[in-house]
């Protein structure tokens, strides 16, 4: 099980090289070596997150019951969406990968109201559901 960002980037390549039929050509560290970038022989990219938990308190923070949610800072998800990322890939503490493409993402967060300020105003966050994420063995 990975502890931390580096100990999932052997997940990640065998992830996308299993479900995708392709190979990763680069990795890239990004957000200080917190995030990274992950090209496939098919110029599909995927911006990779190590999390510990799920966002539980999604459903109660917007008004949707006992829904659990993902959620991440706004600023990285304006870069996926600049630089064209293809999915995000969140890999958790007890080795589950899930994806969910960036503009999926964004789209929910947008029309749903799901984005808000946080720690006294200066930090964004978007969130969505987990049912929007799709789990990759």
């Amino acid at each position: 099980m990975p502890k931390n960002i580096r100990e999932c980037i052997p997940i990640a390549i065998e992830v996308i090289e299993k479900n995708l039929k392709t190979r990763v050509k680069d990795i890239k560290a990004i957000n200080s070596g917190r995030h990274y970038i992950l090209t496939t022989d098919k110029n599909l990219n995927y911006y990779m997150m190590f999390k510990r938990a799920f966002f539980n308190s999604f459903g109660k923070i917007f008004g949707r019951g006992n829904e659990v949610g993902e959620s991440i800072n706004l600023e990285y998800l304006d870069y996926a969406l600049r630089w064209k990322i293809d999915a995000f890939l969140f890999i958790y503490e007890k080795g589950h990968v899930y994806t969910v493409p960036v503009q999926e993402f964004y789209d929910f967060a947008n029309n749903h109201n799901t984005i808000r300020k946080q720690h006294n105003n200066i930090e964004k966050t978007a969130s969505i559901p987990i049912r929007l994420l799709r789990r990759w063995k």
